[in-house]
Parts: structure tokens; C-alpha cells; sequence
């Protein structure tokens, strides 16, 4: 469900044919067309850099008309059947982890910037201090991988836990920290809560009973970017009830 929209944007390099501009005046003309972009983009209801979140009606998004007729779609699931009724190959591979990633795992030795499958959050180059789930939240780690992106000189912007959860099934965690990606991400207002600490928070489960459901929570502040997901062969409101509670569990660590 197109919930969200993040995009990391580059601003196009500025061309002078004057040879006499000092650096100054590049520097300026560099952040006047910066400016300039930033404005234009908003103008349209898209994300910009270093945006953070913003929430805003859905008609107001600049891709409302692309996913109108989805949207329709999966409300009128949800009225019928408590969860968006779609198959996503991502339960399946989540629910299937430990099959799935048994030749994913990288050796300690491997670059830094490989993006495969580590043992423990300890193998990663972080640009900043990853605290990710608590231990004592966690019936057992599955592995961690990177993620977002790597900053040359400091490490990766973000990753992502995967581990099992007693009574949840497994899991998978991803943290987007924004002073290194630059992200930002544009929510509908109709699908916002703030259950999450008061955070903008995003909630909903998809899925089929023949082939598993997945719970999401996706939660924002101007800092961070977070989603924990769940895939779970059942569907029950008491599962999203307790995945809702260990976001909140997560969120206080970090």
C-alpha cells in the first residue's frame, strides 16, 4: 500500500561559463538553486531532502492519482476483513528466514560496504551508535544486514535486525537515521496515527490465509525513520496489538 513515500534526492551540479566566479559566489548559487529545488518539489506534494517527515491529505500527494484505485481497493479490505488482503512474497521469505538466509552470511573479513548478512550488529560499520532491538525483547537473533546507505569516511546510515519473537514468529527491524541519509518521507493524514510514543506511525497488516500475514508498523520523527514487520501464518488483531507494543518497546531504547 503506497502508505508512504521516501526518496533521497541529489541536486543537479551547477554549470558557470565564467571563469572569474570565486568560491563564494559558487558556493551561493549552489544553495539559491538548492533552495529552489527544495520549494519546487514541495510545491508538488513530493519529499525533499532533509524533509523529515511530513504529513498531509492524500489528495495533496503528488502520487495520489497513481494509487487512488489500490487505495479504494485495500480500505474496502480492511472494512471486510480486518487486513489488506494481497500475497507478498516478503512474508514468505520472512517467515522462511533461517532457509532463506543460510548462504547469505557474509565473513567477518568482508568490506565494509558488502551488503550481505552479519551475525551480530558488532560486524557492521555504523556512521553512528545502532542500538536496535533490546536483547531481553528478542527470543533470538537471527542476523543483522545494512542498510540505506554507506557514507564514505563513517559507515552506513542504517540497518536491519532480523530475529524471532515468541508468540510473533520472525521479524525484521529497520532504523534510517536522516542526519546521514538526508531522507524524508510524505504520509496521508488518513492513515496516520501517533500510537507510536506520539511518533508518526503507520500500521496495517497484509496477507492471505493460504500463505501467511505480515504485520507492519512503520514510525517517523525528523531524526529517524523505523518499521518492524512480523510474519505470521494467522491472523488475529491481538498479534498487531502486541507487534504495536514492542515498537513501543523498541523505540524507547533508542
Amino acid at each position: 500500500m503506497n502508505k508512504k513515500l521516501i526518496v533521497a534526492l541529489l541536486f543537479p551540479a551547477v554549470a558557470f561559463s565564467g571563469e572569474n566566479l570565486d568560491a563564494a559566489k559558487l558556493a551561493k548559487a549552489a544553495k539559491e538553486r538548492e533552495e529552489w529545488t527544495k520549494q519546487h518539489f514541495a510545491k508538488q506534494g513530493s519529499p525533499v531532502p532533509d524533509g523529515g517527515v511530513t504529513v498531509m491529505p492524500e489528495k495533496q500527494m503528488s502520487e495520489y492519482k497513481t494509487f487512488k484505485e489500490q487505495r479504494t481497493k485495500e480500505r474496502a479490505d480492511i472494512q471486510k476483513y480486518g487486513y489488506i488482503k494481497q500475497f507478498l512474497p516478503q512474508t514468505q521469505s520472512l517467515l522462511n528466514f533461517k532457509e532463506v538466509s543460510k548462504n547469505q552470511f557474509v565473513a567477518k573479513s568482508a568490506s565494509p560496504t558488502h551488503e550481505g548478512l552479519r551475525r551480530s550488529v558488532n560486524e557492521l560499520e555504523m556512521a553512528y551508535d545502532f542500538k536496535g532491538v533490546p536483547t531481553h525483547l528478542v527470543s533470538n537473533m537471527l542476523g543483522v544486514a545494512p542498510s540505506v546507505t554507506f557514507i564514505e569516511g563513517k559507515g552506513w546510515a542504517g540497518a536491519m535486525q532480523y530475529f524471532e519473537k515468541a508468540g510473533l514468529g520472525n521479524c525484521s527491524y529497520r532504523e534510517n537515521n536522516l542526519q546521514f541519509s538526508h531522507g524524508a518521507a510524505i504520509i496521508p493524514e488518513e492513515d496516520a496515527t501517533r500510537d507510536i510514543n506520539g511518533k508518526v506511525t503507520v500500521a496495517n497488516v497484509t496477507g492471505e490465509n493460504s500463505n501467511g500475514f505480515l504485520y507492519s508498523v512503520d514510525w517517523y520523527n525528523n531524526n529517524y525513520f523505523r518499521e518492524l514487520k512480523c510474519a505470521n501464518e494467522k491472523f488475529e488483531p491481538s498479534i498487531m496489538s502486541s507487534v504495536m507494543e514492542l515498537a513501543r518497546g523498541i523505540d524507547n531504547n533508542g
